[in-house]
């Protein structure tokens, strides 16, 4: 594919490969994200995700395959598009000499911002009043991070490519970027690829999901469609479970033990009428403490997902 048949996503791969000697980091990956999309790539450390951000940005060079971005191929070396994109890739990089103020001057000034105001709003954007003349080397993870984060967004980037943004940041401050991501999506049009090993956080982000693994994309999934991947199972607790599973496998309904003590139906007729699976389990003598419909969440689907993949 070449710069002219590129199809007009904002960011594409096509077969995207890298090795690091014999180790696959990342293997024959192609993804596309759209305008003002949140695409969530997801995996756990060593997933590959890094790797494919500098390729997407064009500090690796691929050992097969190719990157698009803003419709211009990514080539190392070579002129890119990056007026239009903000990133930050793993720890974020600032002079440790410099305050936060004079670190964001001098990004400002390296983007040839004409705006005077950009460093004060870019501050305020990203609450960091009270450091701003805190010397870089002096912030915590959690506001090396919130300047790091300064630095993408200062030049109102159309792309933003992000690894892992909420890194060190508190449960507050882990909202407040979610809601300036969705905000910079959907009322801005950016498009935002972010990375994360966040399994619950990333499906409150991201439009749509991609799940890799050992360099692998396994799986593709639009967020407001998850549910329909997520298994609905009933849970039970009794005071001898393992008569009660038997009682019910006499009944046709196979209940697995879990790690915390409970029983697990997933028979879809039990999840939907709870009630009389409890009536049976009464009837004959084993009347249940606990009982909940429980629907699963993405963590738990992800870790299946990964573990059928490693049997």
């Amino acid at each position: 594919m070449t710069e002219k048949e590129s199809t007009g996503n904002v960011i594409e791969t096509t077969g995207l490969t890298k090795y690091y000697g014999k180790v696959k980091a990342v293997d024959n990956i192609s993804i596309s994200v759209k305008k003002g999309e949140i695409y969530g790539f997801l995996g756990l450390n060593g997933a590959g995700k890094t790797t494919t951000i500098r390729m997407l940005l064009g500090m690796v060079q691929p050992l097969s395959g190719k990157a698009f971005v803003a419709g211009k191929r990514i080539v190392p070396g070579k002129p890119g598009p990056w007026d239009k994109v903000g990133y930050l890739v793993e720890l974020p990089f600032s002079y440790p000499e410099l305050t936060v103020r004079e670190n964001l001057t001098a990004v400002s000034r390296l983007r040839r911002l004409t705006k005077k105001n950009a460093v004060s709003e870019i501050i305020s954007l990203l609450k960091l009043h009270a450091y701003e003349k805190v010397k870089a080397r002096h912030l915590s993870l959690g506001n090396s991070q919130r300047l790091g984060l300064a630095k993408a967004l200062i030049h109102q980037p159309e792309i933003l490519i992000l690894d892992e943004p909420a890194n060190g940041l508190d449960p507050a401050g882990i909202v407040e970027i979610r809601e300036l991501l969705k905000d910079y999506a959907e009322n801005r049009g950016v498009t935002v690829f972010v990375s994360s090993h966040n399994l619950s956080e990333i499906s409150k982000t991201a439009t749509r999901i991609g799940i890799i693994h050992s360099g692998f994309l396994v799986q593709e999934i639009d967020t407001d469609k998850l549910d329909s991947f997520l298994d609905t199972y009933l849970l039970i607790k009794t005071r001898n479970n393992s008569s009660a599973a038997s009682f019910l496998s006499g009944k046709g309904i196979i209940a697995g033990h879990t790690d915390d003590g409970s029983l697990r139906v997933t028979d879809p007729a039990a999840c939907e009428k709870p009630e009389q699976i409890n009536t049976l389990l009464v009837n004959a003598g084993f009347p249940p403490f606990y009982l909940k419909v429980q629907k699963e969440d993405l963590e738990s689907y992800f870790l299946k997902i990964i573990g059928s993949l490693e049997l």
